[in-house]
């Protein structure tokens, strides 16, 4: 029991016990006193900036990052048990581990939206020894605009036979309001030959190519297409394909 506890109960609560409403008004404080003291001590996380945050519009293939500030606003050291993600596409650095009483430690978090499309939510769960918020959840949520939407996404040339070609029809849509035009269309493999209708997507619109595979040698087919643009927002354009040639 505190020193001021001890106090109030020898001068104050002790004689006042004959007075039943007295004494029931400084039992209470006391109690009040007692639990402000308890509650000042031990450990306690913080987080300043909050544990929800709207990452809004987010172009894909760009990644995100958020520094935040986790305080320690208790009387012991708290110690960062474990921080870990929701998924792979997000990463989460913590500064250091252990935070002393009254101070920060920054957490930075990065987001990749390669390969992503529509709205996320991405988490990041950090674990304490925090008694009272022993595990934190903090929620990201933002949308990922496509810049170029392709269709399908992969070419699939299923099986084919020396000798007989097969052609696939790939479409691009430009979802942003620039002109992108396409300045190279390579294949990793001698066998596929890009042919494209036009060099210029116009914005909102969309033109066609067609993937044409000649196959000349057995095997499988495995690797990606890739045209390089004069967009900033959507440099290199990758359709993967499949396949195989029997």
């Amino acid at each position: 029991m505190s020193a001021e506890i001890l106090l109030l109960r020898k001068w104050y609560i002790l004689p006042a016990m004959h007075n039943t409403n007295v004494a029931q008004r400084i039992l209470f404080f006391a109690i009040v006193i007692c639990l402000g003291i308890t509650s000042s001590y031990g450990q306690a996380i913080r987080i300043e900036e909050g544990m929800a945050f709207d990452l809004g519009k987010i172009y894909e293939g760009r990644s995100v990052d958020r520094k935040l500030t986790i305080q320690n606003v208790g009387r012991d050291t708290l110690v960062i048990n474990n921080v870990h993600t929701s998924c792979g596409c997000t990463v989460a650095k913590l500064s250091s581990d252990r935070i002393l009483p009254g101070k920060r430690e920054k957490l930075t978090v990065t987001i990749d939206s390669k390969d992503i499309q529509g709205d996320i939510k991405r988490d990041v769960y950090i674990a304490s020894n925090d008694t009272a918020s022993p595990k934190l959840d903090l929620v990201f949520r933002g949308t990922i605009i496509t810049v170029v939407v392709v269709t399908p996404r992969y070419v699939n040339f299923g099986k084919a036979k020396i000798g007989q070609p097969v052609q696939r029809h790939v479409t691009l849509k430009n979802t942003v309001s620039d002109t992108i035009r396409v300045r190279t269309a390579t294949s990793p493999d001698e066998q596929i030959t890009i042919q494209l209708a036009d060099s210029v997507i116009v914005p909102r619109q969309e033109f066609g190519m067609d993937i044409l595979l000649s196959p000349k040698s057995k095997g499988n087919l495995l690797g990606q297409l890739q045209l390089t643009t004069d967009s900033r927002l959507k440099p290199t354009i990758k359709i993967s394909f499949v396949g195989a040639i029997k």
